[in-house]
């Protein structure tokens, strides 16, 4: 799946929710990979888990008007100048 494809998805299902609510979705999320991990469920479903929390990154990224495309890049270039 490409980046713009799997936000366009995100647009599609965001339904009002707040900038709150989408960080306290991020924090569940994440809750949820570390469980996933401590409890050794593989890594098939802290795959899984990491998908769902990407997605509420993401959401909150639209709600904001944050391009995903500008924050992974943004990303690299910070990573790249600290080496």
């Amino acid at each position: 799946m490409h980046i713009r494809d799997f936000e366009q998805d995100c647009r599609r299902t965001l339904n009002g929710e707040t900038a709150d609510q989408l960080m306290v979705g991020m924090a569940e999320e994440l809750g949820e990979v570390v469980q996933a991990f401590k409890h050794q469920e593989g890594t098939l479903r802290v795959g899984e888990e990491c998908g769902d929390l990407i997605r509420y990154i993401v959401l909150f990224m639209v709600h904001l008007g944050i391009p995903t495309e500008y924050a992974l890049q943004s990303s690299v270039d910070k990573e790249r100048k600290r080496r």
